[in-house]
């Protein structure tokens, strides 16, 4: 079932002709897949780098097949392995590194306009598939943004950014135009979803704005926030 979900969008996606080639691509992530469950079913126990592992994939799966869709409209685009660029210590990203290793893999291909990477996955110290919890693919966003001196971070949203109070309890709430920093950061170290706190931090620091589109309603602009 897990690999039909996939299937169907490479096909709706996809010219005929770049399909095998997408499907091998994706038939051995599987393949690799398979082979991490058939350890956890053998040892009856799925451990937090088990697990880990595990849910890496859904984003190396679409991020693969998107890669593939821009590369077969002409688009120079190239995948980036975000596992080999993110680093964490003791669960911790190391920014340092990780910018680093950010600069380097985009100065590596000048001529390539667009870059994809998964979000929500790094690895340890010793090589290991980590995640970074919720919020974690914008917050590798933030990480990228701030790897290549980037002037916006734009994360697409479901929902009319934030709003002056919860609209199911206070009808008359409005959406907030914008908002700076410290004030974002106050509201997601306080459980407002539309961002999380460690994804705001990386940005707030390097003084790059963040633009959050609602993608189910693109005639409102989008919250913005910055300094």
């Amino acid at each position: 079932a897990l690999y039909q979900k996939h299937r169907r969008p490479m096909e709706a996606l996809l010219p005929a002709d770049r399909l095998p080639a997408v499907t091998e691509t994706v038939d051995g992530l599987f393949d690799s897949l398979r082979g991490i469950l058939h350890g956890v079913f053998l040892l009856g126990e799925l451990s937090p780098t088990s697990l880990d592992a595990v849910q890496s994939y859904g984003e190396l799966f679409s991020t693969k097949i998107l890669a593939d869709k821009f590369t077969s409209l002409g688009i120079p685009c190239r995948w980036l392995d975000s596992r080999e660029i993110i680093r964490t210590v003791g669960g911790v990203v190391d920014t340092a590194k990780t910018y680093a290793n950010v600069a380097a893999a985009i100065d590596a291909y000048p001529h390539t306009s667009l870059f994809i990477a998964p979000g929500f996955i790094a690895s340890d110290e010793q090589g290991r598939v980590t995640t970074l919890g919720r919020g974690g693919s914008d917050y590798t966003a933030s990480l990228f943004a701030v790897g290549v001196n980037a002037r916006l971070v734009e994360i697409w949203t479901d929902v009319p950014g934030m709003m002056t109070a919860n609209p199911k309890v206070v009808p008359a709430a409005v959406s907030i135009p914008d908002i700076s920093y410290k004030a974002a950061l106050a509201l997601a170290e306080n459980g407002a979803k539309v961002l999380y706190a460690p994804t705001v931090k990386p940005a707030m620091e390097a003084g790059i704005a963040f633009s959050i589109p609602n993608i189910f309603d693109l005639r409102n602009p989008p919250l913005v926030v910055c300094c």
